[in-house]
């Protein structure tokens, strides 16, 4: 028997709703296919832009470079199980590509950039501002246990930038009113793309949009990104689209990417080849094979 693993995405945890973006966790990033058809993103963190401290661009960056993610990986998980997130988008829709070189683990450049944003190491170690600590809760997603773990880890990660972000436990049966006014700034999502021309409708509230970064149509880039994603009428359009908004996105802090969130496991037996995963992590056999 072999076994394969089929993720999806999920929010990033900095989404700015800084929606966890990470496990979709936050996701794809580079053109790099996976061969085992795993989709990046897990329960990642979006970002409130438009709510402070996550309106400031330097303070949304901290966050990302704070974060070590292959720590969480190799703690948590066993060996192999999953992966590090590479973009917003998973990486088996085939424009995702691999930005993690914008997140990329650097505690020294996220306390550069809080120094920039004029948030100064107070007492205990936590920033300040404007008599103002840097603070925030990290909500575990009750749906994925594994995030109780992750996200205590990521507390550990964010105060040695003088970042306080305790864990605030919701049980299951409330866990669905976390998204009501107000919203929480930092909340872990999950969510999987099952085609880029979905990707629109979560960048703002245009059109009904689901506005994952709380900017509504202040970002104009955003709301011109939005509208090019959902005409795109060629793969060469779709390519130009999808490169540009997952730099722009990750640049902009709006996301943080994390790890991928493995949805399904399937048992082939070993003489079968060739399968793949889509974006909802369910398996494709037409292009399957026996030896």
């Amino acid at each position: 028997m072999a076994v394969q693993r089929c993720c999806h995405g999920r929010g990033s945890r900095a989404s700015v709703r800084l929606r966890r973006v990470g496990r979709q966790l936050g996701l794809e990033l580079g053109r790099e296919r996976r061969p085992d058809g795993q989709a990046e993103g897990r329960g990642q963190p979006h970002l409130q832009a438009n709510e402070a401290p996550f309106n400031s661009l330097q303070v949304r960056q901290a966050l990302q470079h704070a974060i070590n993610r292959q720590q969480i990986l190799s703690t948590i998980y066993p060996s192999g199980f999953t992966t590090v997130a590479e973009s917003f988008i998973q990486s088996n829709v085939p424009e995702a590509q691999d930005e993690s070189a914008l997140f990329d683990y650097d505690p020294s450049l996220s306390e550069e950039l809080l120094d920039e944003a004029g948030w100064t190491v107070g007492a205990g170690g936590i920033r300040e501002k404007d008599g103002q600590q840097l603070t925030f809760n990290l909500i575990p997603n009750p749906y994925v246990p594994s995030t109780s773990q992750e996200d205590e880890l990521l507390s550990q990660q964010l105060a040695k930038v003088g970042i306080k972000a305790p864990l605030k436990i919701i049980p299951l049966s409330n866990y669905a009113t976390v998204e009501d006014p107000p919203i929480p700034p930092v909340l872990s999502t999950s969510r999987s793309f099952v085609d880029l021309s979905t990707v629109g409708g979560v960048l703002t509230d245009l059109n009904g949009g689901q506005n994952w970064f709380g900017v509504g149509t202040n970002d104009k880039t955003l709301n011109t990104l939005s509208q090019e994603i959902e005409s795109a009428s060629n793969a060469t359009q779709r390519d130009q689209y999808a490169d540009a908004v997952q730099k722009y996105v990750i640049q902009q802090g709006y996301f943080i990417p994390i790890l991928n969130l493995v949805q399904r496991i399937y048992l082939l037996a070993s003489n079968v080849h060739g399968v793949s995963c889509n974006g909802l992590a369910y398996a494709n056999f037409y292009t399957a094979w026996l030896s």
